[in-house]
């Protein structure tokens, strides 16, 4: 990818920014807190003006050039409640002493929320449960990526563990299917920065990035996310950017990571004109990561992006027009699961390392996977890099202006283009022995082509249809297998193909009765006891290689209007947004030896009685090319209307309803492929058009590896579906003081396919269901309901929530049996679920400077309903399937409903210690440890085993002095080995007895290791 060398001289450029100062009157005092303590960075304006100062180093503040006149002053502060004084200023005379002291809001109740509500209102008289992160937090924080800063707002559990993008969020014990952002909407200003939040290859956090531009954070979770956003019921996290204000102001900061991690961030903002009325903030990042496992295949992680808006005030405080953009190129690594035996105490296999292991190949820096847009032997070479690039361009405009009379006009509007390439590097079966060796060279060694008697005639006709000599007895036709490790820069050969002397290193080369004795390897077994090939354990570990480029642009608008009448803020908006999406994916399987950075391996297969007349098994590690392949554009249209009404019934009770009518279409157009299948070489070899499928990309039946090959043709499979939704919701806000209150909703939220699950479906289309779009995209009901209670007061703060969700007509897709050609299927299928809980957020501070947090969240969730599958019977000491001799293979209806939702913790805890102490007259210590719990979770939806709990410890500190701060932070300090999600893909094959043998090798996501960081930030 192009590196995006721009970033950083523009950041550093933003420094250089000076503006005028006018002649006027002049405005001081001080902000401080309780204890007389400067809140530097508070701000104080002039209520209804433009006018305004930051708050110094020493907790003064100075507004210049006011004119004489009556105003009044607003002081405000993350973590404290705003506070107001009257001024009267005259001319010829300086204001001085207007002194502030504001009071601790421990859980910034008293902060304006805009995410969720139709009018901006404070937490405290919110009816649904909002949390806010400002900057302090998320630089405690330390986040590796997006999710790991979701993860700290009670409600949402995160998988982040795969890395700085691609990342799992559960809202509230839902179950999320094939992960991502399925029922939880990422916004930033308020806005989508691409419709589908849960694309694969185009994921959502890889282009929303947490950086220093950032003013805050808003998670909303439950009721208004239905009406406030489309297709996202359960939750809203909005991050906010930081605007100019009316003075200068600006960080740098340079990070060092123990990882080889090098990071700059900066912002800037601050008046453009003499009046202070035209303002702008430009800011960004740019880092390289050689990433926190083992990766040989150049930095893990690299890019970054910057953002600026420039804003014109309007008179008399009477709103704002915003101009803002945005670039970002950026390249993230996904970390795959890793193999292990023993589910209760984790066992390494082959020296992989469970925190610093990875199975992303380190022999290679490309692959070449044959082109199945030209014909012959052609190929496309692909990095192993196993990462997600993406490029990202915004433009937007945002309007709020107050129109008199009670009216209120808001406009948003944002145009995005995107690119993505995935080269994806992730598990999708089981290790596997010789014996177990899946595809092609199964059918070479067993039934037709090693032949008992009665298959005499038909294996010699496959003989001659290879050259060789018949035969009058049983004999397989290729006795011999070479195994080697692929060679970085030379083809492995093939049949017709001189073979290259220069190939990787040879594992083995001789009779295939013997090869098996030497590997020693299966799926169970004591796998010390081999003769050390393939990293000690004789497996070969089968592995998809996803390779997936897109484009996407998107325009996406909302208007709003509002107007004040009596006690009533009544809403109206019109909602618009149209995205295209142009995607080619092409699923490809490798094999590798079982060993942390392992090496591909080659393999062919030969006749004694011709050894020079190779059959190319596997060829640069590549098994199966192009197996899945598909073009597809696809557009999609969404238009909804949407009304509210934020009603104040006396001093203390306010209600919220809100209804969104919601109009979806969607078409685009699969490009349909076909079995690569020119003319055997033979007409005898027909009878074997299973394995040598015609030949494959390259007409040649004996590279194996490509002859399951597909190859787009002419023809179109197209789809045009549109949905009609509907949500609602009602809240209630009941003030008990004038620092606590209770509030409840319920909610009725709605979700439906995307263009992606369209697609997926007419590709995955099987025999015997007629009409798979409509059954696998039905609309999913979610209906909500919650109740809670806010208290902030010097030394306490504390949210509490209780809540319950029905989910119901849930498609799924699993992979099944099925009991008549006992072949391996994709079958739709759909669910119901309830899950219900509680969440916390509690803030202690028994004196000054010290002050304890904790976030806790407790869930249930239950399957209420699930369709029936089949699924075949394994034996649980070889993981074979079982075979009755009368009856043959055998199978067991799966019927989960009542069993408890998968991968969600009962319980998760975050701890956090924050102690702060003054060194000297300008310095500021500042310690903190934090501790979070995860407990045991079930691993699948057939419940047959637990995820283990775990517990991960972090710690830092930071010293202040002036304009400066130096700050350590570090990240699972005690290298925990904790498990996220285990057997993803082979769950539902897995019974209780299964489960229990100790040697069964399990594929579990670790973890990230222990890491640490420095930064150094200068602030003016």
């Amino acid at each position: 990818m192009r590196k995006i060398n721009f970033i950083l001289p523009v950041m550093l450029a933003v420094f250089f920014v000076s503006f005028q100062t006018v002649i006027g009157q002049n405005i001081r005092g001080t902000v401080t807190d309780e204890n007389g303590e400067a809140l530097t960075g508070a701000s104080v304006l002039i209520q209804g003006t433009a006018k305004g100062a930051l708050v110094n180093l020493s907790g003064g503040f100075e507004i210049s050039g006011v004119e004489p006149g009556e105003y009044v002053l607003v002081a405000s502060f993350i973590g404290y409640k705003t506070t107001t004084q009257y001024v009267t200023v005259v001319r010829g005379v300086d204001s001085e002493d207007v002194n502030f002291v504001l009071a601790s809001d421990l859980l910034d109740l008293d902060a304006v929320v805009v995410t969720g509500t139709f009018n901006p209102q404070s937490k405290l008289e919110s009816t649904v449960s909002v949390s806010t992160l400002d900057q302090k937090l998320i630089d405690q924080q330390a986040p590796r990526s997006t999710g790991d800063l979701i993860d700290v707002i009670p409600g949402f559990y995160v998988e982040s563990n795969i890395g700085e993008g691609a990342n799992n969020v559960y809202p509230r014990g839902l179950p999320i299917g094939t992960g991502g952002f399925r029922y939880t909407g990422l916004r930033e200003d308020g806005l989508p920065n691409f419709e589908i939040q849960d694309k694969v290859f185009f994921n959502a956090d890889g282009f929303t990035k947490v950086d220093i531009t950032l003013d805050r954070v808003e998670g909303l979770r439950g009721g208004n996310a239905a009406i406030y956003s489309s297709n996202t019921p359960a939750g809203i996290v909005n991050f906010i950017t930081k605007t100019g204000g009316p003075e200068l102001a600006g960080e740098f900061r340079v990070t060092y990571g123990t990882q080889g991690m090098y990071r700059v961030d900066a912002n800037v903002g601050g008046p453009l004109t003499a009046d202070k009325k035209w303002r702008f903030n430009v800011g960004g990042f740019y880092r390289f990561d050689q990433g926190l496992r083992n990766y040989t295949q150049g930095p893990a992680n690299l890019g970054g992006q910057i953002k600026f808006n420039i804003t014109r005030l309007f008179d008399n405080d009477r709103g704002y027009i915003r101009f803002y953009g945005k670039v970002l190129e950026d390249q993230f690594t996904v970390w795959g699961q890793l193999p292990y035996q023993n589910l209760n105490s984790p066992t390494e296999i082959g020296g992989i390392s469970l925190q610093y292991g990875s199975l992303i190949p380190s022999n290679q820096g490309t692959i070449q996977v044959p082109d199945p847009y030209l014909a012959g032997a052609n190929f496309r070479y692909i990095q192993m890099n196993n990462q997600v690039a993406q490029k990202y361009r915004n433009i937007g405009l945002e309007l709020a202006r107050d129109l008199g009379s009670g009216w209120f006009l808001k406009l948003q509007a944002r145009y995005m283009t995107g690119q993505g390439q995935a080269n994806l590097i992730q598990q999708v079966a089981q290790p596997v022995g010789f014996a177990g060796f899946p595809g092609g060279l199964t059918a070479l060694f067993s039934g037709v082509l090693q032949p008992g008697a009665a298959g005499i005639g038909l294996a010699n006709a496959a003989r001659v249809g290879f050259g060789l000599p018949t035969i009058t007895g049983p004999s397989p036709i290729f006795d011999n297998v070479l195994l080697r490790y692929a060679n970085p820069d030379v083809n492995s050969g093939g049949l017709g193909r001189a073979i290259n002397p220069t190939g990787g290193t040879v594992l083995y080369d001789g009779p295939t009765s013997g090869l098996g004795a030497v590997l020693n390897g299966s799926n169970i077994g004591n796998f010390s006891q081999t003769n050390g090939l393939l990293a000690g354990n004789g497996l070969l570990m089968p592995t998809g290689l996803f390779i997936v480029p897109s484009t996407h642009n998107n325009f996406i608008s909302n208007l709003q209007i509002s107007k004040t009448l009596g006690g009533h803020s009544l809403t109206g908006g019109l909602y618009f947004s149209q995205y295209n999406s142009n995607e080619n994916w092409s699923f490809n399987t490798i094999f590798t030896e079982l060993a942390s950075n392992p090496r591909l391996v080659d393999m062919e297969v030969y006749s004694s009685a011709a050894p020079t007349q190779r059959l190319s098994v596997i060829e640069s590690g590549v098994q199966g090319a192009n197996g899945t392949f598909f073009n597809s554009y696809s557009k999609n249209y969404t238009a909804a209307v949407f009304i509210g009404d934020d009603w104040k019934i006396g001093e203390r009770f306010n209600l919220s309803l809100g209804f969104r009518y919601e109009f979806n279409r969607a078409e685009g157009a699969l490009q349909n492929s076909t079995p690569a299948t020119p003319a055997l070489p033979s007409p005898a070899l027909a009878a074997f058009s299973s394995v040598f499928a015609g030949g494959g990309l390259d007409g040649n039946p004996f590279t194996l590896y490509d002859n399951l090959s597909r190859r787009p043709n002419n023809s179109f499979s197209t789809y045009n579906i549109g949905y009609e939704v509907w949500n609602a919701t009602l809240g209630a806000n009941y003030r008990i003081s004038d620092n606590s209150a209770i509030f409840g909703n319920f909610s009725r939220g709605t979700r439906y396919s995307n263009t992606q699950n369209f697609i997926s479906n007419l590709v995955q289309t099987f025999p015997g269901v007629p009409d798979l779009i409509n059954l696998r995209n039905p609309i999913e009901q979610i209906l909500q309901a919650e109740l809670g209670y806010r208290l902030s007061s010097s030394k306490v703060g504390v949210t509490f929530a209780v809540f319950g969700t029905d989910l119901t007509n849930t498609p799924v897709t699993l992979q099944t049996a099925n009991p008549v050609t006992n072949a391996i299927q994709l079958q739709a299928l759909t669910f119901d679920a309830r899950v219900y809980g509680a969440e916390a957020e509690v803030i202690y501070s028994p004196v000054n400077r010290l002050r304890f947090s904790a976030v806790i969240s407790a869930q249930r969730g239950t399957y209420t309903r699930y369709d029936a599958y089949t699924v075949p019977l394994l034996d649980p000491n070889t993981l074979a399937q079982v075979v009755d001799p009368s009856t043959g293979p055998q199978f067991e209806t799966v019927n989960i409903a009542g069993n408890t939702i998968e991968r969600i913790p009962p319980i998760q805890i975050d701890l956090t210690g924050d102690y702060t102490v003054n060194v000297g007259s300008k310095g500021k210590l500042n310690f903190y440890v934090n501790w979070r719990y995860i407990g045991q979770r079930v691993a699948n939806r057939r419940n047959t085993f637990n995820i283990p709990h775990f517990s991960e410890l972090g710690a830092g500190f930071s010293y202040t002095n002036g304009n400066y701060t130096l700050a350590v932070q570090g990240i699972n300090l005690l290298n925990s080995r904790g498990i996220t999600e285990i057997n993803t893909r082979v769950q539902d094959f897995f019974t209780n007895q299964v489960v229990q043998n100790p040697n069964l090798i399990q594929q579990g996501l670790f973890l990230l290791p222990r890491s640490a960081n420095i930064s150094l930030t200068y602030r003016f």
